[in-house]
């Protein structure tokens, strides 16, 4: 039998290993959201904190940081987006045409778009996102696939490691005590809990993560419950005994509730099976833990490493320039109102309601007594060229656009390439020109894509119980396919398609 308190010190050791790196990804997540949901004025870039406008320039400002993203989201997701099985002998064709049907009605049916469009967001503003991918069951026993987003505030990840599929995985679910008795049974909780109730409150030790609960606290009357997904890798023999170990090659679920295990099973996505044609021992299912990252910008460190939590997103990056252009904008709006209305010389007393302070901002009323100085002040003169102001704020606009990606010509705006006379060619090279910066984030796309479609295939395999009809409509023509057991995923390529008006990859 496995040491139940050595798993729960390695499960501590691995939340603790990531506390810092997810720390750091957090707080710069919290602070992109807050650039990308207000519409800012003057700040202290870096901060949260507002500048008084007490300086007499009219508030004003071009927040671009916002529809930018947007737009970038729109872009990558113009066309439906998803994946098809390729075969790779041309025996296979026929099935591959049966499966991508059964592949996209399974698609339709978990509403993967709002999904992708929900991660693709996430991933542009935070840096990353998390999908995960698993079945459920109703009432009668019908299985349908859930693609939804996990919150970054519930996941922890191996900082160390770049590709996810190898990486161990605690997940984070929040749940009453009525929940958990309905799902566990009342004995189990309230052995794991205690007669009280009471959640055995273990402190971080790291403070800058203090805005989020720690360890078992309940919160709201709910209670956090981890499931640890350990990669076969990790196995020690220390813990586990040699049973475990070889009854789960492709890993193991833990669930673990105020610091007692509740469940420790195999990965349940690893279904042992005997081959119906040769009669061999295998295992169907994906054989992987149900989550999947879509990245955004990935950097690296002084020393060239890059762990999953080394991400970030574009709003950060766009914070210094929207700064720049809301201060240009301020000034732009100061000349327009100063032109608009300039200000007035008048002798004192010729007004009934005289001024207390000399200003220049617009329309302003400035008074002199006559009997102190017979010469009126001298006005300061209004700015005869503002090109360069003019030129600043447009290039600073257009500083933003290169962050994001999202230049003109991309979303239909601006002058188009060449004139009538030019070759197809070159105004088609011009096009992928501007899409260069783009390619990054579509690869991403592709690979978050990827890693749902392997997913969706293995769930598929292992949980579709043949004579499944399903029902879906491709190119006009209604289809009802069965599902049988010949439909396996082992033999074909996942290929992605659609996503955006250029073809993805």
């Amino acid at each position: 039998m496995a040491d139940n308190e050595k798993i729960i010190d390695l499960f501590k050791d691995l939340m603790d290993s990531s506390d810092d790196p997810r720390s750091d990804f957090l707080k710069d997540s919290e602070h992109a959201h807050f650039l990308f949901n207000n519409d800012l004025d003057r700040w202290v870039p870096g901060t949260e904190d507002p500048i008084e406008a007490n300086d007499g320039h009219p508030p004003s400002n071009d927040n671009m940081i916002q529809p930018l993203i947007l737009d970038a989201v729109s872009l990558l997701l113009k066309n439906y987006p998803m994946f098809r099985i390729k075969p790779s002998k041309p025996s296979d064709y026929d099935l591959s045409d049966e499966i991508n049907k059964h592949v996209l009605s399974s698609w339709l049916d978990a509403n993967a778009q709002r999904t992708l469009q929900l991660s693709q967001l996430t991933s542009l503003v935070c840096g990353l996102a998390v999908l995960e991918v698993s079945p459920e069951w109703d009432s009668m026993g019908e299985i349908s696939l859930n693609i939804g987003l996990v919150p970054n505030s519930d996941i922890w990840f191996d900082p160390k490691e770049i590709d996810i599929d190898k990486s161990w995985v605690i997940r984070r679910t929040w749940h009453t005590e009525r929940e958990l008795e309905l799902d566990w049974g009342k004995k189990e909780i309230k052995n794991a809990l205690g007669e009280t109730g009471e959640t055995n409150y273990l402190p971080s030790t790291n403070d800058s993560d203090n805005n989020l609960p720690d360890w078992w606290e309940s919160v709201d009357a709910s209670y956090p419950l981890y499931t640890l997904w350990l990669p076969h890798r990790m196995y020690d023999p220390d813990i586990l005994s040699n049973d475990e170990i070889n009854e789960a090659p492709y890993g193991r679920k833990i669930e673990i509730l105020n610091g007692n295990i509740l469940r420790d099973v195999p990965n349940p996505y690893a279904m042992p099976t005997i081959d119906e044609e040769t009669g061999i021992p295998r295992f169907i299912g994906h054989k992987l833990h149900p989550y999947v990252l879509h990245e955004c910008n990935r950097v690296v460190d002084d020393y060239g490493f890059s762990g999953v939590y080394d991400v970030k997103g574009l709003v950060i990056g766009m914070e210094a320039s929207q700064w720049e252009l809301n201060e240009l904008s301020r000034i732009l709006m100061q000349i327009g109102r100063r032109v608009a209305q300039p200000p007035m010389l008048v002798p004192e007393g010729s007004l009934t309601d005289p001024t207390q302070n000399i200003s220049y901002t617009a329309g302003k009323v400035i008074q002199w007594d006559p009997a102190v100085s017979p010469t009126p002040p001298t006005a300061v003169p209004l700015p005869a060229d503002v090109t360069y102001a003019q030129y600043l704020h447009q290039q600073r606009r257009q500083s933003l656009r290169e962050r994001s990606g999202v230049r003109e010509m991309m979303t239909g705006g601006g002058n188009q390439p060449g004139t009538s006379h030019t070759p197809m060619g070159t105004i088609a090279g011009l096009q992928e020109a501007s899409f260069t910066r783009m390619w990054t984030i579509v690869s991403a796309l592709d690979r978050c894509i990827t890693g749902v479609a392997k997913r969706v295939l293995g769930l598929m395999q292992e949980f579709y119980q043949p004579g499944r009809f399903s029902s879906t409509s491709t190119s006009g023509d209604q289809w009802y396919g069965e599902w049988q057991t010949k439909h396996i995923e082992t033999e074909f390529r996942i290929e992605v398609v659609s996503g955006m008006s250029t073809p993805l990859r």
